[in-house]
């Protein structure tokens, strides 16, 4: 398909085609061809002929591109910010499960680490809201999570800058008044913990590869997120109803809250089996909640 970028109003025109769905494919298959690359574009129509060169493309280096494109868009301001961030997240999740070099995997991880840290404190480009007492601290506590797993494959710093907000979101809910007296001094612990793990990432004294939990997390294919949702809840669930330990029941709601929150936020159209599966996503809300908080 032949799609001609024209200047419109508002630059309107442009936007309607790259946020039509028209310029990304399901990411999968590979290609030899070159690609221009995004840095040599100094507008919004150059960048968008980048992206009409590659709309047949769904090998790792396309989707790379796409990334950097859509994140150039939304700095020149062009189109609505959420959906070019959805756009690119679900162009660097397809480099993460796609065979792709050390190098692009780190770049296409640093930037969603970045993107989940600023949805954690920016709700307006988020799709995701939590119910329950402290509501607000724990999406942000699992956007921060997120941004942890991804800033892990990425590099020291981005893992570093994720865990430092972690540390500062688990201190202000061991402090909220919500929080059952038994869990305060769990998560206090669970502050100190990730803001030495930060110092000790920045300082190199970590290990230098990220954990095998971190790049399981990463390299989840998209269609996949919800069944790997599904399965952690179901675990938690098991442990909270047997009475087991509450934080392995907690671990696994919190794993599950990560990918739920990765799916809704990127999927663009989530089949009726998919949106099924999401609703599944306010019973671990609401089982969190009460394993945390005061009834």
């Amino acid at each position: 398909m032949r799609v001609r970028f024209r200047e419109a109003a508002g630059r309107r025109g442009l936007v309607a085609v790259l946020l039509a769905g028209i310029l990304l494919p399901a990411c999968g298959t590979t290609e030899e061809r070159p690609i221009r690359s995004v840095a040599t574009a100094a507008t919004a129509e150059e960048i968008g002929g980048i992206l009409e060169e590659i709309s047949d493309r769904a090998d790792a280096a396309a989707c790379l591109e796409r990334g950097r494109a859509y994140e150039r868009l939304r700095a020149l301001k062009v189109g609505e910010p959420g959906a070019l961030l959805r756009r690119g997240d679900e162009a660097d999740l397809a480099v993460l499960a796609l065979p792709a070099s050390r190098e692009a995997k780190a770049e296409a991880a640093g930037r969603l680490a970045r993107h989940f840290r600023e949805r954690a404190r920016t709700p307006a480009l988020s799709r995701s809201t939590f119910s329950g007492p402290a509501a607000d601290l724990l999406r942000t506590f699992v956007f921060d999570t997120i941004s942890a797993y991804f800033g892990e494959v990425a590099s020291a710093v981005e893992h570093a800058a994720a865990l430092e907000r972690m540390a500062a979101t688990a201190q202000e809910l061991a402090d909220h008044a919500s929080l059952r007296p038994e869990g305060r001094d769990r998560w206090h612990a669970r502050a100190r913990l990730y803001a030495l793990r930060a110092v000790e990432r920045v300082s190199g004294d970590a290990p230098p590869d990220p954990a095998p939990e971190a790049l399981k997390f990463c390299e989840v294919d998209l269609a996949r997120r919800l069944e790997e949702a599904t399965r952690c809840a179901d675990y938690g669930t098991r442990e909270k109803a047997s009475r087991g330990d509450p934080e392995r029941a907690l671990e696994w709601y919190l794993l599950s809250l990560c990918h739920f929150g990765v799916a809704r936020e990127v999927l663009e159209r989530p089949s009726p089996a998919q949106d099924h599966a999401m609703a599944a996503r306010d019973v671990v809300v609401r089982c969190l909640s009460e394993l945390l908080c005061r009834e």
